[in-house]
């Protein structure tokens, strides 16, 4: 047997003996201590959590919040009873839960449409939190204000709009909130700006598989505006592979309030 060898038993030997004296200590539950694979599973999973929880840190660096104002919601504070036609309101979310079960297996665009203040963010949010995927926000007001701004040829904006947009493409979950608000018809002949037109472009198109002709990574879209007049505000083309034409993936808040400020 070579040194080496002798080494490597000898510490080996050591150990043993080691453990046996602790166990023999503290009177030990040698059946109840984890083996040393159980042991190596469990620190692999804390790593990728770890390294998980960073790169939703990192992701989050570009999020567009209204007013800069984190926002989050989980299914357990939807409060149907808050609406005066409570039972629609349970269906709703009801529906997007379900939706949630479904999207775990299988990546989806999902649109909320329906009159401000009636839980369209909040239920995009919570499906998104149900998926525990990296999610990134984008509030389309927020995001063409960067190019309304008078600082937006400074090579700070420019380069925030970048890393803006290849979030928006490589993220798993996008929700793009308030889709619309940004539209105005004073802007050519889809009612928003040009750059905003051609970074939605982009963003539809990354985030699409056009091999497989269908959605590569997951979409959260809510809007206040039907289809007719987002087509009339975007290039049709991004609202083809943005928007699903499936109604079950689409949430309709139908003749639902505004409870905004009321919970």
């Amino acid at each position: 047997m070579t040194l080496g060898a002798n080494i490597m038993n000898d510490f080996g030997n050591t150990l043993s003996r080691k453990r046996a004296e602790l166990i023999k200590k503290y009177e030990l539950d040698v059946e109840s201590l984890p083996t040393k694979e159980e042991i190596d599973n469990q620190t692999r999973i804390n790593a990728l959590d770890k390294l998980k929880q960073q790169k939703q840190e990192a992701w989050s660096t570009w999020n567009l919040y209204p007013a800069h104002q984190k926002i989050q919601f989980d299914f357990s504070k939807w409060k149907p009873d808050m609406q005066e036609d409570s039972e629609n309101a349970r269906e709703l979310g009801k529906k997007a839960y379900l939706l949630s079960k479904r999207m775990k297996n299988e990546t989806l665009n999902v649109l909320f449409v329906g009159a401000p203040g009636t839980g369209k963010t909040s239920l995009a949010l919570a499906i998104a939190k149900e998926l525990d995927k990296h999610i990134l926000f984008i509030s389309t007001a927020e995001l063409a204000a960067l190019f309304d701004t008078d600082l937006r040829n400074s090579p700070d904006i420019k380069q925030k709009l970048r890393n803006v947009e290849n979030a928006m493409i490589g993220i798993d979950v996008l929700i793009i909130d308030d889709l619309g608000t940004e539209g105005s018809m004073r802007f050519k002949n889809f009612g928003v700006t040009e750059k905003m037109q051609h970074l939605m472009y982009r963003v539809a198109n990354g985030r699409f598989n056009f091999e497989k002709n269908k959605v590569a990574r997951t979409t959260l879209i809510t809007t206040n505006n039907t289809d007719e007049e987002l087509n009339n505000m975007y290039d049709p083309k991004i609202i083809s592979r943005l928007i699903p034409k499936k109604q079950e993936q689409r949430i309709a808040f139908n003749n639902m309030k505004d409870v905004r400020g009321m919970g």
